[in-house]
């Protein structure tokens, strides 16, 4: 039977710990290990929340345009051409946080702009015969499926498109239609 002692106050107390262990032999039957009974704890408690935290850290990109890059799908709400949704490829550039739009605005032409941190400039450019300009944000989204826990990365864009007649005012959301695995059970 296995004791352990216990100081409370200046007292020690012997308490008996024989059923919180199991003795086990190895192949050559010589040696015991204890192992301690498995518990599992509430949903949501401090080293969820701890683990959660790690996985985000280790997931995170050095770069912050590799948070965005790929094959996007853009919604967007334009006031002169109304809602829309198309394909838009954002990939970085040599320079790290240099990113580049393919299909913006839906044109089949590239918009150039910059990434820090968690925000988005897209530069002041002139595209066919077209003047862009705007910014937005790098949100993210967490969501559970199957056990697992999943992140996708989301671009809020406000920008103004001027075609020398018109001035469009619009709004985009970018998404990324694959997720990133965070933890799986």
């Amino acid at each position: 039977m296995n004791t352990i002692f216990e100081h409370i106050g200046s007292f020690k107390t012997q308490k008996n710990y024989g059923q919180l262990f199991s003795k086990a032999k190895k192949n050559n039957g010589s040696s015991l290990f204890f192992q301690p009974k498995l518990t599992i704890n509430q949903p949501n408690d401090i080293y969820e929340q701890e683990a959660e935290e790690k996985a985000d850290s280790e997931n995170i990109p050095q770069n912050p345009c590799e948070k965005v890059t790929g094959p996007l799908t853009c919604f967007e709400n334009s006031t002169l051409n109304g809602s829309s949704t198309y394909k838009v490829v954002v990939s970085c550039l040599n320079e790290g946080s240099k990113i580049c739009f393919d299909n913006f605005y839906g044109i089949r032409q590239k918009v150039y702009g910059s990434v820090t941190n968690d925000t988005i400039t897209i530069d002041l450019c002139k595209v066919s015969n077209f003047t862009i300009e705007g910014s937005g944000v790098i949100t993210k989204e967490k969501y559970k499926d199957r056990g697992a826990i999943f992140t996708k990365h989301k671009v809020e864009l406000k920008y103004t498109v001027n075609d020398g007649a018109d001035i469009d005012t619009c709004t985009a959301k970018l998404l990324n239609p694959k997720p990133l695995i965070l933890f799986s059970k």
